[in-house]
């Protein structure tokens, strides 16, 4: 079998075990009900994007339709304890549980009730998402390598220590906290000068336990594109996307002292790479994927990519062993490309299920260039809560510009229909705002998302780190009608 999509599809609808996407909101759980009418969610958010997705699949959300209506922790240890969804799920039958990253609780709690987690153990994700045994690995498989030394942040104590470490790496330094594990770019730090140096100092002895051996990488800075690439482990091999452009550190989404490499999006449109880049990043993923595949590891992760294009050379960064952010927006350019999605091979693997392909059908399938942008919306103080004050429902907005009688500028901000999918754009200049949007009164943690904005076109301005003034103005304006006012509480 190759490309048939009915085939795969018939397979996973007569699946033993009923599948339920679990997390805060729907969106982010909604890619697998692009291949398979065996699938639910339960969520915590009922926003106004749920009536829309719940045309793909059933929709339960804890603000709506549970008692209590609400939980201790916003995330999805809080959502499986609730009591009315342990009872929920409990009388499902034969389950198999959805989820993106989980703990060790989770892990252990799906076993006691005999679900299958449709995730690789957490001590096999934890490897992989080390990066020292990243680094080691890269070593190993002999992959490309930037330039730097790797040291113990106890080491690096005055500024006789950077001086050297530049003479020997480079003038300005990229460094990475071998033991911080939490993605996003949040463990990076870009050291230029002194001032960087000794703010990273102090930094990591505020955030780290130094009374053990913690590591960072010191790497020479790459004057590049910050790209990925997805991959898949199957059975029949390690499956492979496009060169995907990267949107980090876009001071319209990021705190200015947390300018670092903080991830935000992804611009699919910015820059199809041409085929040499693309043949490198895939031998790395291809590299990467085998030796994960050796320990046990199956389905969906990402590897992180720096492009410097004036070499032409692509050199890895690190592994996201798990569904990254590109999801659930690249499922849904998958499905309007025809294609079959990655969505359905990891569900396949993890369901166990005997399936044939043909893998370099699927594989080369799967190259075509992808049009369309994400960004994802966050509370930007990253101390206090914010509460919603606007209103600004999901779906599909436009933003138009009309000459006033004194011959400026002036915008028309409207929304235009339902829709919650970049399948739903039927213009250039229209644009989707969805997954879990705020409404009045809601309170919004310190960094955690509030939305996401999905678009048709590139939203970037000649580098991966500036918006253009179109999205620019985009993302200002709906920050302006969120109205989110910190709380000191």
């Amino acid at each position: 079998m190759g490309l048939d999509y009915a085939y795969y599809r018939n397979l996973l609808d007569e699946a033993s075990a009923h599948i339920v996407g679990v997390g805060l909101t729907a969106f982010g759980r909604i890619s697998p009900a692009l291949v398979t009418s065996n699938y639910e969610i339960v969520c915590y958010k009922w926003g106004s994007d749920l009536p829309f997705l719940g045309r793909f699949c059933p929709i339960r959300a804890v603000q709506r339709d549970f008692v209590p209506n609400d939980l201790e922790k916003l995330n999805t240890q809080a959502i499986l304890r609730h009591p009315g969804i342990l009872r929920y799920l409990e009388g499902l039958g034969k389950i198999a549980i959805f989820s993106y990253k989980h703990t060790g609780w989770v892990e252990r709690f799906c076993e006691e009730h005999g679900w299958l987690l449709l995730n690789n153990p957490r001590v096999l994700r934890d490897q992989f998402e080390s990066k020292d045994l990243f680094f080691r690995l890269v070593r190993k498989l002999k992959l490309p390598l930037i330039l730097g030394e790797q040291w113990d942040v106890r080491r690096l104590s005055d500024d006789k220590d950077y001086l050297e470490l530049r003479k020997r790496v480079g003038e300005r330094l990229v460094f990475q906290l071998v033991s911080f594990s939490e993605g996003g770019g949040k463990g990076t730090y870009f050291i230029n000068n002194l001032a960087d140096f000794r703010t990273f100092l102090e930094d990591t002895h505020g955030r780290l336990d130094l009374s053990q051996r913690q590591l960072v990488n010191a790497s020479k800075f790459i004057e590049g594109i910050s790209g990925s690439i997805t991959g898949c482990v199957t059975r029949y091999g390690v499956l492979t996307g496009p060169v995907q452009t990267q949107v980090l550190d876009v001071p319209e989404l990021v705190n200015l002292r947390e300018r670092r490499g903080i991830w935000r999006g992804h611009d699919w449109s910015f820059k199809h790479y041409p085929q040499s880049v693309q043949d490198q990043a895939e031998r790395i993923t291809r590299a990467l994927g085998e030796a994960m595949a050796l320990k046990g590891y199956k389905g969906i992760f990402g590897v992180d990519l720096m492009i410097d294009m004036k070499l032409g050379k692509v050199y890895p960064n690190e592994i996201n062993p798990r569904y990254t952010g590109a999801f659930p927006v690249y499922s849904f350019l998958q499905l309007g490309a025809g294609e079959i999605s990655f969505d359905m091979f990891q569900l396949l693997e993890f369901l166990d299920i005997n399936y044939q392909m043909d893998f370099e059908a699927v594989d080369r399938s799967w190259k075509a260039p992808k049009e369309g942008a994400q960004l994802v919306l966050h509370n930007k103080d990253p101390e206090r809560w914010a509460k919603a004050m606007g209103e600004l429902p999901a779906g599909v907005y436009r933003l138009k510009s009309k000459k006033s009688k004194v011959k400026s500028q002036k915008l028309s901000f409207e929304r235009v229909r339902d829709g919650v999918t970049p399948l739903d754009i039927q213009h250039p200049d229209e644009f989707v705002l969805t997954d879990g949007v705020p409404k009045p009164g809601d309170l919004v943690k310190p960094h955690l998302r509030c939305g996401k904005l999905v678009f048709g076109r590139s939203i970037l301005d000649g580098t991966h780190n500036r918006l253009n003034e179109w999205a620019r103005t985009i993302v200002n304006e709906v920050y302006q009608r969120l109205d989110l006012q910190p709380l000191d509480i």
